[in-house]
């Protein structure tokens, strides 16, 4: 079972707009779905919304129990879903409604449900701001509705069905498809009596709870969230476990430590195996408590020295928690946010492996501020939340990438670059001179790289800008170009007849020239020139290139970076920057840079792209 896409409507930071997921895993492969973005731009409030979705359908609270959103009452909430089913929930709702009578014709139901409804359950939630609304979700499977009220149960699709019915349920369904042809049967509370009534039973079916309520604690059942520890394991060994809040940790790890079954004995030692490479100077270890002579959970460090589990600090027992619930999940819906805290990076790429691991057999969506965790070989996987006038967005890539695709836009990113899923623009710049040198020298101009959460991206190659703009576009990330001499003015490639530089030939694939720029590029095919093996244009139409690419947000550079210090005197800077720091580019371009702020010179060139972020952005 899992969500294949949802749509959430007023519920907290998301407003009027409808902000849309779609989970999809083209390759066939499931790999956990990643939400990324900002502080406070929604990300905790989408996993809210699908704990409050599964919340509502299994009746867990009343309705002032749920968590509405406080600030903005004047407005419905609405929750939409589509769930797909697997085979065992397949079964297990045919189980609910007592619909087989013998396992020999298990199959021939399930392929006869699978073709009347589909393998698709599509869940919808409405709170109405007034709150007197019986009908708070509804769930459809096919043509069948079921209200979580009770107020609708079957309809007309149920007759077919109900030949493949026990005998009992079969007379249900005959008198409850009676009673609702009788028009004197309009108040529920009367309906259920006669239903009764004419069943000669004191069973308490089907009409008003019983077929939703299963089926919404059928779904929840599938469904798992991660709290932070709120309160320290008791010490206490149990028989299950069944807490939210991590009181019964210890009881779960001695209950699969001490069994006989052999995954049990195999799922504690991945949990043991795990643990050991995030915290490599404890072990978890069984003894026997002294008074109570019951088996007890400890915690050994590399000097001997043993100590009861809930001794450990919050943070070590919260890594335990999750990997003890990851370990156990099988066919869930898992929801975590911020699986990075408390962990250091490489402790965070063992957990990334884990959860990679864990999503074969379980759907996992999770919120997090790290790159590390962000699916870089599979970008469709991520969600960049945003904020925008006010309130929650979502974007990712809708286009279907093919195979070849996805190797050429996850090679131009590594953890690193992952950053730019955390950004407020991303500058592309073609040298590692840039990427060192940028934001020093935009103090000159007051502009803070930092603070207006700007990052920088170097594309190791001119060929490389079209890919990093397809990724910007698909998760709505605000960009700018800045771009060597060359990249604009070297004849490289051609658009069917017309030579151009490789520039406007990424633009065009992109589809952001003008047919006004494409009549400029021709027309003045005359006017490239020979500079020793290499073709460039004409010199005199620089300016006029140069403003075609500030138009498409690039900015087209008279030189390269070390050309532009040259021109304008810096030329002992850089070579005392070579001479100091070594051939590292990054180096280079930072002491530069930090030379030329001391000696407060205006570089033109990049004092304008100084002022256009300031004004833009």
């Amino acid at each position: 079972m899992k969500i294949e896409w949802i749509e959430i409507k007023q519920f907290r930071s998301v407003g009027e707009k409808v902000i849309y997921l779609e989970f999809t895993y083209p390759d066939g492969r499931r790999n956990p779905s990643v939400l990324v973005g900002e502080n406070n731009a929604g990300k905790s409030n989408i996993l809210s919304a699908i704990q409050f979705m599964f919340a509502v359908i299994a009746r867990q609270g009343q309705e002032e129990d749920f968590d509405w959103h406080l600030a903005d009452r004047g407005n419905d909430i609405k929750i939409k879903a589509q769930i797909a089913l697997d085979d065992e929930t397949v079964n297990e709702m045919i189980r609910i409604f007592e619909l087989y009578i013998d396992h020999s014709i298990e199959q021939d139901m399930m392929d006869h449900l699978k073709n009347e409804l589909t393998d698709k359950l599509l869940v919808q939630i409405l709170i109405q701001e007034d709150r007197k609304s019986n009908d708070r979700a509804c769930l459809k499977w096919g043509p069948l509705c079921f209200n979580l009220s009770g107020t609708t149960g079957l309809d007309d699709s149920w007759r077919g069905l109900s030949g493949y019915a026990t005998r009992d349920t079969k007379e249900i369904f005959q008198a409850y498809f009676k009673m609702v042809e009788d028009p004197h049967n309009k108040d529920p509370r009367k309906f259920e009596a006669a239903l009764k009534q004419t069943l000669k039973s004191q069973k308490d079916f089907l009409d008003i709870p019983w077929l939703p309520k299963r089926l919404g604690e059928l779904l929840a059942s599938h469904f798992v969230t991660f709290s932070k520890i709120r309160n320290l394991p008791k010490g206490e060994h149990h028989p299950k476990i069944d807490s939210e809040d991590g009181s019964d940790l210890d009881t779960v790890l001695v209950n699969l430590m001490m069994s006989p079954d052999q995954e049990d004995k195999r799922r504690y030692g991945e949990i043991e195996h795990l643990f050991n490479r995030i915290f490599p100077f404890f072990r978890i270890s069984l003894c026997q408590d002294r008074e109570t002579q019951k088996p007890q959970l400890r915690i050994s460090r590399e000097d001997g020295k043993e100590f009861p589990i809930q001794f450990m600090g919050t943070g070590t027992l919260e890594v335990l928690y999750f990997l003890t619930k990851l370990a156990l999940a099988e066919d869930k819906l898992v929801l975590i946010e911020d699986p990075e805290l408390h962990l250091h990076p490489q402790a965070q790429r063992v957990v990334k492996s884990f959860l990679a691991e864990r999503s074969k057999r379980n759907q996992i969506i999770l919120a997090t501020h790290s790159g590390i965790f962000i699916d870089l070989e599979n970008l469709q996987n991520n969600f960049v939340v945003q904020v925008r006038n006010g309130m929650t967005e979502v974007f990712f890539i809708k286009e279907s990438l093919s195979q070849t695709d996805k190797i050429i836009l996850s090679s131009l990113l590594d953890t690193e670059k992952g950053s730019i899923f955390f950004s407020r623009l991303a500058v592309f710049v073609d040298g590692k001179t840039e990427l060192g040198a940028l934001p020093i020298l935009a103090e000159l101009k007051n502009v803070d790289f930092n603070r207006k959460s700007i990052f920088l991206f170097s594309l190791e190659g001119k060929k490389n800008l079209e890919k990093a703009i397809r990724i910007a576009n698909g998760f709505n990330i605000p960009w700018i170009s800045v771009c060597d001499y060359d990249a604009g003015m070297e004849i490289t490639d051609s658009i069917e007849s017309t030579r151009v530089p490789v520039l406007f030939k990424q633009l065009y694939n992109l589809g952001k020239l003008s047919p006004e720029n494409l009549n400029f590029l021709e027309k003045n095919q005359d006017k490239i020139v020979k500079k020793g093996q290499r073709e460039f244009f004409s010199e005199e139409l620089f300016q006029e290139m140069k403003k075609i690419l500030r138009d498409n947000r690039c900015f087209l550079l008279s030189s390269n970076f070390e050309g532009i210090l040259k021109k304008e005197g810096c030329k002992k800077i850089l070579q005392e920057a070579k001479r100091v720091v070594g051939g590292s580019k990054p180096r280079q371009g930072k002491y530069a840079a930090r030379k030329i702020v001391q000696e407060k010179k205006i570089l033109a060139e990049f004092s304008e792209i100084f002022e256009y972020i300031e004004n833009r952005y």
